[in-house]
């Protein structure tokens, strides 16, 4: 029996130098070395990341924010037996497994009152929880 594929969508709109998607891949690849990992850049202005990472970029300029992201990374990664969409602020703490997946499931969510876009800051100061997804 064949091994599952798991790919990890990650949307990013990279703004830093060393941003949190560096972070994110190296935790993938730390607990999840065999995994497909896509990032979707959403027209960054800082894509110093793209050479410091292990991961493929869509390169697509998605302005469909991170469903328009996770969409564009199933349609280009056809296939896998799971696919985890993540945040770029994300980090895997452990090995996702396709057989345990439903017990585990956890999902990074930031919520806004108001009928607008969140600023970057926002995003931000709302993604501090996300450091031990299990």
């Amino acid at each position: 029996m064949s091994q599952p594929r798991i790919t990890f969508i990650i949307p990013c709109h990279n703004i830093e130098e060393d941003g949190y998607i560096i972070r994110c891949i190296e935790s993938i690849r730390r607990t999840n070395p065999k995994a497909d990992v896509i990032v979707v850049d959403s027209d960054s202005p800082n894509r110093s990341y793209i050479n410091k990472i292990d991961a493929e970029v869509l390169d697509i300029h998605n302005r469909n924010y991170a469903w328009g992201a996770y969409w564009q990374g199933y349609r280009h990664k056809r296939g896998s037996d799971l696919y985890v969409c993540i945040h770029d602020s994300t980090v895997v703490n452990y090995e996702v497994k396709v057989e345990e997946w439903s017990e585990y499931l956890a999902t990074p969510l930031s919520w806004f009152r108001e009928n607008r876009n969140p600023t970057y800051e926002e995003i931000r100061l709302g993604c501090v929880n996300t450091q031990n997804v299990r």
